[in-house]
């Protein structure tokens, strides 16, 4: 599991690193509130770990940000104010949990497990990417909570972008996606379908990479 570790104190963050590595999960690093933004667009986290002090930026900011853009990743807050009202203005923008500091890594390690669980099996049909979800049981799109038409074609091709979030996902992988519905293919297809699909959704949320293909981006506030 991808996870993302907010923190600027390599004090901490180095053998909290080792540790979480040590039980499976994969770190990403983020020291400060550009690099973790930089990180949330690339996507791809199952969980993130936030400190609310930060040298560099507001941890609730960040906090309120996470959830806005990615409204079910889950967020661990860490914190050495464990104060009621700290805690609770955490959960009011969204964290799963909160953690004060000093703490002992085998209580964190069983709290990340336990909201990991807790977000992953309700809605193993859902696809998200920021404002946008995909269910792959009635092969439906929504956009902020309102549906979005898409035909089965524009929604093979929409859900394999959002399977690889920050990635690069090349024209033959979208054609492989697009065949197991539809064996012949126009020589175009895929550019007609990812013509389709900018017109109803947000403005440069599908980018072309040239020579490439294409990949999802979280467009610029």
């Amino acid at each position: 599991m991808r996870l993302l570790l907010v923190d600027d104190d390599p004090a901490l963050t180095d053998g909290l690193s080792r540790l979480l590595a040590g039980i499976g999960y994969e770190v990403e690093l983020a020291g400060d509130l550009a690099m973790a933004r930089s990180a949330l667009k690339r996507g791809g986290f199952d969980v993130a770990i936030l400190d609310l002090v930060l040298a560099r930026g507001n941890g609730l900011q960040l906090l309120a940000e996470f959830k806005s853009l990615f409204s079910t990743l889950p967020v661990l807050v860490l914190s050495g104010c464990g104060t009621l009202r700290d805690k609770l203005r955490a959960f009011e923008l969204g964290a799963s949990d909160y953690l004060a500091k000093p703490f002992e890594f085998p209580e964190l390690g069983a709290r990340l497990k336990a909201i990991c669980r807790r977000h992953a099996e309700p809605d193993r049909h859902l696809l998200r990417f920021a404002d946008l979800e995909l269910n792959l049981h009635t092969h439906t799109a929504t956009l902020r909570g309102e549906e979005v038409a898409l035909s089965r074609r524009e929604f093979c091709i929409l859900r394999s972008l959002v399977e690889h979030p920050g990635q690069i996902v090349t024209r033959a992988v979208l054609e492989r996606a697009f065949d197991r519905q539809v064996r012949e293919l126009a020589s175009n297809s895929i550019e007609v379908h990812i013509h389709n699909l900018r017109k109803k959704l947000p403005a440069k949320v599908i980018r072309t990479v040239h020579g490439l293909g294409y990949t999802l981006s979280v467009p610029a506030a």
